[in-house]
Order: structure tokens, then sequence, then C-alpha cells
């Protein structure tokens, strides 16, 4: 199933049930090419951050860390060179 900012309830189901979740960074869902990170930081240092916060949000909902799968979502909501970047580092 692929879904957008699923609820804490829905959240806590899927974690009883000790599955596997991928979350992908993404500005927008749909994206749009008009929406990219902020080209005045590090796109790492953007992703650092979303990382933290799906992680701390995920685990309050029961899910272990070892079940939780980051993807950075290359090409959604980044340009070209960001995407390069966050590929190479």
């Amino acid at each position: 199933m692929v879904k957008n900012n699923l609820d804490d309830y829905t959240l806590r189901l899927i974690a009883d049930y000790n599955c596997k979740i991928i979350t992908m960074h993404s500005l927008t869902v749909p994206p749009q090419k008009q929406k990219c990170l902020d080209f005045d930081k590090s796109p790492l240092a953007s992703l650092n951050i979303w990382t933290e916060q799906e992680i701390t949000k995920l685990e309050k909902c029961g899910f272990d860390r070892k079940n939780i799968i980051l993807d950075p979502g290359i090409g959604f909501g980044k340009s070209v060179y960001q995407n390069l970047y966050i590929t190479i580092y």
C-alpha cells in the first residue's frame, strides 16, 4: 500500500503486527517541480532533520527501529543537483 500521512492510530496498528514500514521524503505528494528543498542548505542537512523526525514519530507509534526503512525520495522535491549530491554522499 502506498499512502501519504497515515494517522497515528493506523501506524500503531501496523506496528502491532511487527511489520516493516518504508517512509519516503517528499515535500509534496504528488511531487511538484516548483517545490524543492531550500537551495541555501545542504540537502543532507534537510534529510537528517526529516530522518530524526520520522524515526521519533514511528518509534512513538511502536515501530522497532530495525523495521523502519527510510527512502530519501530521489526525484521527489529535489533539484537534479540535490539528487546527485544525495546519491554521492
